[in-house]
């Protein structure tokens, strides 16, 4: 087969220790040390610190990646100010704590439950305020308008069949729809069953409640 050079090497970081490295690898510097180089960058990467803005009523912090914006309560200023906090391109700010991911709502509610809902669906907004107990099912519902929705508004579509609008909502694998002339209707149809199927508090489209006029005291036929 093929013969490839081993060299019997020794680090300079002090390290007695010989070990055998590849010839190729040593001319192209693929292989700088016995590993402390790594750990030295490893290191020095994890010593990074987020920059913060203490001024306001809340603190702000900057993602180390992305310098994106996170916002926490000051009280949690001292617990979270020497961990390395990104974002690595998701929704929520997490850090590394002995090679374990952590996320950082879980982190200042010292994890005391399994899954927590960011009540204005900004995972970078992590006061207190903002944060609370949720199922899977509620933390799955409050989540903002599709992208491809064409109305406006979740749950409404437009009925080419019938030439009516649909308001429809699921809940608890029943299906519930009522179809009518007036896009207005459809919407406050479907507003309606959300605060009457879910609550004010997990309603997806609760910030719609005022504007159109939606109460506990109107039922949805």
């Amino acid at each position: 087969g093929r013969h490839r050079a081993q060299w019997w090497c020794e680090c300079s970081c002090g390290n007695s220790v010989p070990f055998k490295v590849l010839g190729e690898n040593l001319t192209t510097g693929h292989t700088q040390s016995c590993g402390c180089f790594q750990i030295f960058q490893a290191t020095k990467s994890s010593e990074k610190r987020n920059e913060y803005n203490l001024t306001e009523s809340y603190g702000i912090g900057y993602t180390v990646d992305s310098k994106k914006e996170f916002y926490f309560d000051l009280e949690d200023y001292e617990k979270i100010k020497d961990y390395c906090w990104s974002d690595y391109g998701t929704n929520y700010i997490q850090t590394q704590i002995k090679g374990k991911r952590v996320l950082f709502h879980q982190f200042v509610t010292d994890f005391k439950y399994p899954i927590i809902d960011h009540a204005n669906r900004n995972g970078h907004d992590n006061r207190k305020e903002n944060l609370r107990p949720a199922s899977h099912t509620e933390n799955m519902r409050n989540t903002a308008l599709s992208k491809n929705n064409k109305s406006g508004f979740t749950g409404v579509t437009f009925c080419k069949r019938t030439n009516k609008w649909q308001g429809q909502i699921c809940c608890n694998r029943q299906h519930f729809a009522k179809q009518f002339k007036e896009k207005e209707e459809a919407v406050e149809w479907r507003l309606q069953k959300e605060l009457e199927l879910f609550g004010s508090d997990f309603a997806p489209q609760r910030h719609l409640f005022e504007q159109y006029g939606i109460t506990q005291e109107d039922k949805p036929e």
